[in-house]
């Protein structure tokens, strides 16, 4: 395939020049699944899962805040025995990644997901604490997932090995490739191949790489644009320098947002405002839209608050 303005939503989004941060998804609590059957549009409610797998993953999905399922797969199957599924608690701070080995989906109904959630001590012995990587191919969602997807999952096997998985949609396929790093929640976005492996290394070193930063998916869009700016003003890219300590509306699309580093507080005002672009959503989009931006009013440090 071809990356032409006809065809490909990521060729609209990249050329139009398109914010990357401040783009990810939000989500604290992750649900992966391994499922090697054909992913369909809607990649889980298209599944071949047994029903009793379904309801309840669907119930967890609606009473666990923030959560959110995907299917994972790796071509070819490199990880140990067993169909995977992994818990991701992606927050700031003390991020935790669980690891179960299922023998049949029907497993999954013995599992007490929110005792898992909750960090009962009783599942302490399925912490993983090797981190863990996924690159959207989702290609029956999107194409540009699949044209983009496939390469950086290919490359990033020969580097991370069964660390790295395929996943179903992510959210913004006009971002492809996305990547995903674990137990963080860290996304990445317009991913290639000769970018990927620096990426991860980065990730394993504790260091983020802002030119393909979408943020952290623990926050909400408009502290992931903050710490992107944040980034920026300092050149510091510690995955762990900050801590976000606050968010407040200050008028309408207006937004102060604080990050906590020592004795020092970073203060970012921030306006959301629709952008002189328009970009596709999708490649099977009929005609663009326009996106919101977000620009940073003012930079500030203070003392300690």
């Amino acid at each position: 395939m071809t990356d032409t303005p006809t065809l490909f939503c990521s060729y609209f989004s990249r050329e139009a020049g398109e914010q990357l941060f401040g783009t990810a998804t939000s989500v604290a609590v992750w649900f992966l699944l391994e499922y090697e059957g054909r992913w369909g549009p809607d990649a889980f409610a298209d599944s071949d899962l047994p029903a009793p797998v379904k309801e309840r993953l669907t119930a967890h999905l609606s009473a666990i805040p923030r959560s959110r399922l995907q299917l994972i797969r790796q071509k070819p199957h490199i990880s140990p025995p067993g169909i995977a599924f992994f818990v991701a608690l992606s927050r700031e701070s003390h991020p935790a990644l669980y690891e179960f080995r299922l023998d049949a989906y029907e497993d999954l109904l013995a599992l007490d997901i929110p005792a898992i959630c909750a960090e009962d001590a009783a599942v302490n012995r399925f912490h993983r604490a090797e981190p863990l990587f996924l690159v959207c191919t989702h290609g029956r969602r999107d194409r540009c997932c699949a044209q983009h997807g496939v390469p950086v999952y290919e490359e990033l096997v020969q580097s991370a090995g069964a660390a790295v998985w395929q996943t179903s949609h992510v959210g913004g396929h006009r971002f492809a490739a996305n990547v995903l790093c674990f137990p963080h929640g860290i996304a990445y976005g317009r991913v290639r191949a000769s970018n990927a492996a620096a990426i991860l290394a980065a990730f394993r070193a504790g260091q983020l790489v802002p030119d393909s930063y979408r943020g952290r998916t623990c926050y909400p869009k408009i502290a992931q644009a903050a710490e992107y700016y944040l980034r920026a003003e300092t050149g510091i890219t510690g995955l762990d320098a900050f801590r976000l300590a606050g968010i407040e509306q200050s008028g309408p699309d207006h937004w102060l947002v604080r990050f906590a580093a020592g004795g020092t507080t970073h203060v970012l005002h921030l306006t959301e405002e629709q952008a002189a672009l328009a970009v596709y959503s999708s490649c099977g989009d009929a005609k663009p839209s326009a996106v919101e931006q977000v620009r940073l009013v003012q930079y500030e440090v203070r003392g300690s608050e």
